[in-house]
C-alpha cells in the first residue's frame, strides 16, 4: 500500500484502531483509483514485460521503480529458450528510472514486436 495506517491516522488526527479498518479501505480504493489513472502499479509484483530492443544497449520498462531483475532474455528468434538468458551480471539497473543497461559490448537486439 502506498499509504500506513499509522501515517494516515496522523493526518487525520486519530489513534483509534476503531478506525483501521474504514482507513485500509479508503486507502485500498485511492490507491487503486491511482494506479489506473498513471496506468501502473506500484506495489511491488511479480511480472514480465517483452520488449524488442532499439539496437542500443538500453532499455525502458513500462513499471518502475525496479526492485529486482530475475531474468533478461535476449533473442532475436523469440523462442525465450534458456540459452538465450543474458547473464544478470552482464545488465546494469537504473531501479528509478526503469532501465536496463547491457553493459557488455553489443547492443540489445532488435526484434518484432
Amino acid at each position: 500500500m502506498l499509504v500506513r495506517i499509522g501515517e494516515a491516522e496522523q493526518t487525520f488526527g486519530t489513534s483509534s484502531t476503531t478506525d483501521d479498518d474504514v482507513i485500509f479501505e479508503v486507502a485500498k480504493a485511492t490507491q487503486s483509483e491511482v494506479e489506473t489513472y498513471c496506468n501502473r502499479i506500484f506495489d511491488g509484483i511479480t511480472y514480465a514485460e517483452y520488449h524488442s530492443g532499439d539496437g542500443t544497449n538500453k532499455l525502458m520498462l513500462d513499471d518502475h521503480p525496479i526492485s529486482t531483475v530475475a531474468l533478461v532474455n535476449d533473442d532475436v528468434t523469440r523462442t525465450w529458450d534458456r540459452v538465450t538468458d543474458a547473464k544478470l551480471s552482464d545488465i546494469a539497473i537504473e531501479a528509478d528510472e526503469g532501465i536496463l543497461i547491457l553493459v557488455r559490448s553489443q547492443a540489445m537486439i532488435i526484434g518484432d514486436d
